[in-house]
């Protein structure tokens, strides 16, 4: 296979091997943003998130949850970032999915700052609209949203005003409305 992490899965490439299960393997990623940064590698071939089951997301995430309680253990650290990069546009370099922990210290210099930009409340309570609506038509959930109001009710039903796509690492680009747990050519 063409796919660093699937040869990674396969034993076929020598890593620092930190954990491993059924559903994933960490490894030390060997240029880390800080030392202790782990990778956790879905040992299914995923390009995206989306294209993950959820019960398979959820063990990610619990690993995760685990693997960042025995960094800050062993390290002495302050804190962990985790996250995925789901995406070029968010970052994501290779076209597998990983979810990256970094033990975190005060200035550690690793710039993972979120923007405090303003928005006006009239755009913020349109967005939430749209994703709640979008939500709903997308995964049949029909909560009540912030201001009482039924997610199904109000935004716009335009194509045009929710996002209909997401752009892999390897330039293949994914229509959600496609989503169907196996149909997105996954590996493994």
């Amino acid at each position: 296979q063409n796919c660093f992490f699937c040869n990674v899965v396969a034993g076929d490439v020598g890593v620092r091997k930190v954990y491993e299960d059924q559903v994933s393997i960490a490894v030390l990623d060997s240029q880390p943003a800080s030392l202790g940064h782990i990778l956790l590698v879905p040992k299914q071939h995923f390009t995206v998130m989306q294209q993950i089951e959820d019960e398979t997301l959820a063990k990610l995430f619990v690993t995760a949850k685990k693997l960042s309680h025995a960094l800050l253990r062993t390290l002495k650290g302050e804190g962990t970032s985790i996250f995925i990069a789901n995406g070029t546009v968010a970052g994501q370099k290779t076209p597998h999915v990983l979810v990256h922990i970094i033990p975190r210290k005060e200035g550690d210099g690793i710039g993972l700052q979120i923007p405090k930009n303003k928005a006006d409340p009239q755009s913020l309570e349109q967005t939430r609209q749209s994703v709640a609506k979008k939500y709903a038509e997308m995964f049949g959930s029909h909560e009540t949203g912030t201001e009482g109001k039924s997610v199904t009710e109000g935004g716009s039903d335009s194509q045009d005003d929710h996002p209909t796509h997401v752009k892999s690492s390897d330039g293949e680009v994914m229509e959600f409305s496609k989503i169907k747990r196996n149909d997105w050519g996954t590996r493994g």
